[in-house]
């Protein structure tokens, strides 16, 4: 059998850090103990362990608490130029969650991408997964659109560093993402799947990790969940919230919410019908998804050379 058919066919703590770190490392990202342990493919180490494997091990360098390739200690500098710009970013994401909390028919809100992983750059969006109430999908991300619209906050054109990118809508009834991975296996699916940072929403992510067990074939536990971003909603915004649910709920919302549907359907396959490469949107009534550049085969296929060439 080909060693990539089953990527996470780990033998031994090496195997599994050399294999975790060139996935990073292809991103120019270099890890701390937490998050090497948080992300390490196919084995689950103690942390005295790892960190003592870390500190002996020929291949990996270290230096103020970050984690590297050898050769790589640059890595370090560069992720520290960019702490100004990750806290920065956050700040911006929970100064606006309270408005979009209380946007109806919204169930979960989760940072995803460069942010999710700590390691935006200066140019960087921010970049959303939004789950939604299921046959109102189109209403949220309508409501969602016009807001950030008005608020010019929302990525459009060649505005992009600091606004939030509306990129990836799932209804909740298509949170079970296995289906949408690359075959014989998609590292990069697994890792977004696991980085995901929810920060409205806890029951709809707590729906979400129990759906994705698929992510055991890369991880002993699964999604290990990232619960420590989530904001509890307040009174007002939940207020708000209930009201408009109620108002665009039953025969009303359903007839708003097929047309918003024939709308933005027509709209996005006019638009997706001039892409050379159709493999990163996925547009239907349950689940809206916008990349262009659908990185993830190259990626796959950088990490299987740079594992062969350390092996």
């Amino acid at each position: 059998m080909d060693v990539f058919m089953l990527p996470i066919n780990i033998r031994n703590i090496r195997e599994a850090v050399t294999r975790t770190m060139i996935f990073f490392d292809i991103f120019d990202f270099p890890l701390t103990l937490d998050e090497i342990s948080h992300y390490l493919l196919g084995l689950k180490v103690d942390r005295p362990h790892l960190k003592l494997y870390l500190e002996q091990s020929n291949s990996v360098g270290h230096h103020h608490g970050y984690y590297f390739l050898k050769n790589r200690a640059e890595l370090v500098e560069y992720r520290n130029m960019n702490l100004s710009v990750v806290n920065n970013l956050w700040k911006r994401v929970y100064k606006f969650l309270g408005l979009f909390s209380a946007i109806p028919f919204i169930k979960m809100i989760a940072i995803c991408n460069t942010l999710a992983y700590n390691n935006p750059t200066s140019e960087s969006d921010i970049d959303l997964f939004v789950v939604t109430k299921k046959d109102r999908l189109f209403t949220a991300r309508a409501i969602l659109s016009i807001l950030t619209h008005l608020l010019r906050i929302r990525r459009h054109g060649k505005k992009i560093a600091g606004r939030f990118c509306l990129s990836f809508f799932a209804a909740e009834n298509v949170m079970n993402l296995e289906g949408l991975c690359l075959k014989p296996y998609d590292i990069y699916a697994a890792y977004w799947t696991m980085s995901l940072a929810p920060v409205y929403g806890s029951e709809t992510y707590a729906k979400f990790v129990a759906e994705n067990t698929w992510t055991r074939r890369y991880f002993p536990d699964g999604i290990v969940p990232r619960t420590e971003f989530l904001m509890q909603q307040g009174m007002i915004s939940r207020l708000i919230k209930y009201l408009f649910e109620k108002i665009l709920g039953g025969n009303f919302g359903d007839k708003i919410e097929r047309f918003l549907g024939k709308h933005m359907i027509d709209r996005a396959e006019r638009k997706a019908a001039k892409l050379p490469d159709r493999r990163g949107t996925i547009i239907s009534k349950d689940m809206l998804k916008f990349h262009d550049h659908d990185i993830r085969e190259i990626i796959r296929e950088m990490w299987e050379a740079r594992i062969r060439k350390f092996s």
